[in-house]
């Protein structure tokens, strides 16, 4: 868990600084906003009215505002800019507007990056198959998914798709793989910024 929570740390930090660069290349690897994967029952998030499928763009908080690129500004969104009070998100469903307010408790929901082409189907047969019981053939599935995105030179892409195999091979009780997987993650990025990964090492 704090190999994953380290994953999140640091691929915020990274995705930020190199979303606005980066969009032009990733267009065919991801589109804009992050995609809501699940809704815990009772959460903020499901009174708000939010469901599976929605597309989440962009946050505003007063004078705050800022698109929502990846999994991990949402990480950081939720965590950092929800304790100072509600989040106006604003997204798509079925490419219609839609609006949400969040307030500051945990909001219950999992996002994925709003994947395209082959890399989301690769993705979705893997996490059917993972949710069959099927572990090995979900990983064969992933690791195409990760090829993919390394071929398209989406490095935070890739990192994330290793950290969902990590979570995934995590609940099967296979915790060395799943180390491993957050630890690939943390190497694919951290020549990107050694400073972040600096300090990356220091919190795990």
């Amino acid at each position: 868990m704090r190999s994953r929570n380290a994953v999140l740390v640091l691929m915020a930090l990274l995705v930020t600084a190199a979303l606005a660069r980066a969009t032009a290349q990733q267009s065919d690897v991801v589109s804009a906003g992050v995609v809501v994967e699940s809704v815990e029952k009772n959460s903020l998030a499901e009174k708000a009215g939010i469901l599976a499928g929605d597309v989440l763009l962009s946050w505003n908080q007063g004078d705050r505002q800022g698109e929502i690129g990846s999994p991990y500004i949402f990480s950081w969104l939720e965590r950092e800019q929800s304790s100072r009070g509600a989040v106006r998100i604003d997204g798509l469903r079925s490419g219609g507007k839609k609006e949400w307010a969040l307030g500051p408790e945990p909001w219950g929901m999992r996002v994925r990056p709003n994947l395209s082409g082959d890399i989301l189907s690769l993705y979705l047969e893997g996490r059917q198959l993972a949710r069959g019981g099927k572990i090995d053939e979900a990983v064969e599935r992933w690791r195409s998914a990760i090829r993919n995105a390394g071929d398209s030179s989406c490095r935070w892409v890739e990192a994330w798709l290793l950290s969902a195999m990590g979570d995934h091979l995590g609940a099967a009780g296979r915790w060395d793989e799943a180390d491993e997987s957050y630890h690939s993650a943390i190497r694919l990025v951290e020549g990107d910024s050694p400073d972040v990964a600096a300090q990356l090492y220091f919190a795990l």
